[in-house]
């Protein structure tokens, strides 16, 4: 049986900011009372999915002061070589999926 090593310091905090960010984005727009989280690793990547079946939104047409939050995000997984999808319609959910790189720079502590 294979052991899991634990995350860079960079890595781990990058994904609670992450998920704090996206479950208060759900608790304060989605209108709903409940979201999953999924959070996968192997040795190449991380994979970390929030999703809610709440009010959704059109990812295209969100006025900037509520969209901060996933900008702010999307340039950090930016600046972590990663990617960050937002799936989601008016009365259809949200999904949001980060994928990061298990990277040297992630593994040096490579800050965002």
């Amino acid at each position: 049986a294979a052991t899991a090593r634990p995350l860079p310091a960079t890595l781990a905090d990058f994904c609670f900011q992450a998920t704090r960010e996206l479950l208060f984005n759900i608790f304060k727009h989605a209108e709903t009372e409940q979201a999953a989280l999924h959070l996968e690793t192997d040795d190449q990547r991380i994979c970390l999915t929030v999703t809610d079946r709440g009010r959704g939104f059109d990812p295209d047409r969100q006025p900037s002061g509520e969209s901060f939050g996933l900008a702010t995000l999307q340039a950090r997984t930016e600046a972590l070589r990663g990617t960050m999808t937002v799936t989601s319609a008016p009365g259809a959910g949200t999904r949001v999926q980060l994928v990061i790189p298990m990277t040297d720079q992630v593994e040096a502590g490579y800050r965002v």
